[in-house]
């Protein structure tokens, strides 16, 4: 029996960025190697698909993990996706060390857009989603690279779960977002003052000069008044002369009850308030077709009062059974 074979394969290749020679692959989280390489790693038992971890030879301490799309590189070189080399703080030319390696199938990962143009695209979720089928690994602190609709952008992978690199191929992760680097939160606008809603029950600790209380203590102190000397004076006409005394009826002062109500008179050039019964009966045939006019239509007055009352004793009587 021969010694079993070995499981890791190693190899130390000269780096040149995909952009300069194969700009269709640089989208992606795979390297391009020479054709001899192929060859050594057929004769290992290796794990398929390939993943690799790279770091550089010299230089800064940093590691990252890729896959392999082909073997058409020139000897001697590897063709690596530009934003691999960031990562590694690599350039073009530089020494890199890839070693095969197994990692964990990922179930969470958490990314961070550089710029808030990313918020621009209608659905950034299924974008990434799409775009990453082409990444076959994840390494915590890495920066990926895409483009959509003719703009470029880059994210940040902030964590991996449950390693600080993980497998994606054929894996259920989960994927969340921080706010891109350059977001600012919107200023808080303040609201608008609401305008005080008016309450009725508030309204009477309010002193309003012309609000009024009652409108029967307006008319209890109209009632206390001296309404007859209101208007007096001597008649003169125009020339001088006084005018002869005698009573004419001018009309009727009405109020609320009926039996306070009043008649304007002038007598003597004075004009006074005096009841019907006061009034003297004018010798004059209009004036006193006038007055007797008032009287009646005082009297209808209180017969259709006297008539309402009596509907409503009626109808606001003792309830009564329909049978």
């Amino acid at each position: 029996m021969g010694a079993p074979r070995p499981s890791v394969f190693s190899t130390v290749l000269r780096a040149v960025p995909l952009s300069q020679c194969r700009p269709e692959l640089v989208e992606m989280g795979m390297v391009v190697m020479p054709p001899s390489k192929l060859d050594e790693i057929s004769t290992l038992e290796l794990e398929f698909p390939l993943v690799f971890r790279v770091c550089p030879v010299s230089g800064p301490n940093k590691t990252s993990h890729c896959g392999v799309v082909e073997f058409t590189a020139e000897e001697g070189t590897v063709y690596v996706p530009d934003w691999l080399l960031l990562s590694l703080g690599a350039f073009g030319g530089d020494r890199l060390n890839f070693t095969t390696c197994s990692l964990p199938l990922g179930t969470h990962v958490k990314l961070q857009a550089r710029s808030k143009a990313f918020l621009d695209i209608s659905n950034p979720r299924a974008v990434l989603e799409k775009k990453l089928r082409d990444y076959p690994t994840l390494t915590k602190g890495d920066v990926i690279y895409f483009s959509y609709a003719n703009k470029d952008f880059e994210m940040i992978v902030k964590d991996t779960k449950p390693s600080n690199a993980i497998s994606i191929l054929n894996a259920d992760v989960i994927v969340d977002f921080d706010a891109p680097e350059d977001y600012e939160e919107p200023t808080p606008v303040p609201p608008a003052p609401q305008q005080a809603k008016y309450n009725p029950e508030e309204d009477h600790h309010t002193e309003d000069p012309l609000r009024v209380e009652s409108y029967s203590s307006l008319e209890e102190e109209s009632s206390e008044e001296d309404t007859t000397n209101l208007f007096i004076g001597k008649a003169e006409s125009v020339g001088g002369k006084k005018i002869a005394d005698k009573t004419t009826v001018l009309g009727m002062m009405g109020t609320k009850k009926q039996e306070d109500a009043k008649v304007l008179v002038m007598e003597g050039g004075k004009i006074l308030y005096k009841s019907p019964e006061e009034v003297t009966k004018p010798n004059n045939t209009q004036e006193d077709n006038t007055l007797s006019e008032i009287q009646k239509a005082r009297n209808e007055r209180l017969k259709k009062e006297e008539e309402a009352k009596n509907n409503r004793e009626q109808l606001f009587g003792k309830g009564h059974r329909l049978r």
